[in-house]
């Protein structure tokens, strides 16, 4: 188990800035947010190494779903990103899903995606997020069915299935056991940092263990004043800690 942070906590700073904040908050891992892969990887390889930071995944955005052809433009950047993350000595991208789409062009651009990346040892885990066309677990399992890859893997976001109305301590809603469960919680209709909210996470670490869950445990900070960011990170990986009983 890997417990890691994402570039996403520090949105308000340059990547070089926000993966130097996440070795400061004492995270082993880093998950990085980009939007498409760099002309030039040689420096993210250097800040990894200088901060002592393994890649954990990188967060490559929504998936294409207004029709076929956004669903390919879409399975192309993320390919990129699934390469660069292979390159950085990663093994997966987490993608969400749009507000709004065709569910059918949703799942034609994972199969293309899926079939592209087929022999890269790299799984796209698909992340549940309410109000997106994959915010319920018959929604994530109706994915599965239709897009029954072995690299087809789950992103668990707990705040996100509290917000969209599930509990995500109950294992018998996955779809599967996820590879990278985030540390978000959410409270009164909005995200909060972890232990902030009501998501039982001892309950769930106990739910993850029992399901041989091995992945990352990531924080994407939300809902922290902009002065508290950086001692937030440092506590919620404290609480992390306890809650899954490992250390970094």
């Amino acid at each position: 188990m890997l417990l890691a942070c994402s570039t996403r906590s520090f949105s308000r700073d340059r990547l070089e800035i926000a993966l130097a904040k996440v070795a400061w908050a004492g995270y082993q891992g880093v998950e990085m947010a980009l939007e498409d892969a760099p002309s030039d990887t040689s420096w993210l390889r250097e800040r990894l190494q200088n901060n002592q930071l393994r890649m954990a995944d990188i967060h490559a955005g929504a998936l294409g779903a207004a029709d076929r052809e956004a669903a390919l433009e879409g399975a192309a950047r993320i390919g990129r990103l699934a390469l660069l993350a292979r390159e950085m000595d990663g093994s997966r991208v987490v993608v969400t899903a749009p507000e709004q789409g065709d569910f059918e062009a949703l799942a034609y651009g994972l199969r293309a995606l899926l079939g592209a990346l087929e022999r890269l040892p790299v799984a796209v885990c698909v992340a549940n997020s309410a109000g997106t066309l994959v915010a319920t677990p018959e929604n994530l399992a109706r994915l599965n069915e239709a897009v029954p890859a072995p690299a087809h893997a789950l992103a668990l976001d707990p705040g996100q299935a509290l917000l969209a109305g599930w509990d995500p301590a109950q294992p018998e809603r996955w779809p599967a056991v996820p590879q990278v469960v985030y540390l978000n919680d959410a409270r009164a209709g909005c995200l909060r940092p972890p232990g902030a909210g009501e998501v039982d996470w001892p309950r769930l670490a106990a739910a993850l263990r029992g399901a041989g869950f091995d992945g990352a445990v990531t924080l994407a900070l939300v809902g922290a004043h902009d002065y508290e960011v950086e001692p937030a990170a440092r506590e919620a990986r404290l609480a992390a800690e306890e809650w899954f009983g490992v250390g970094v």
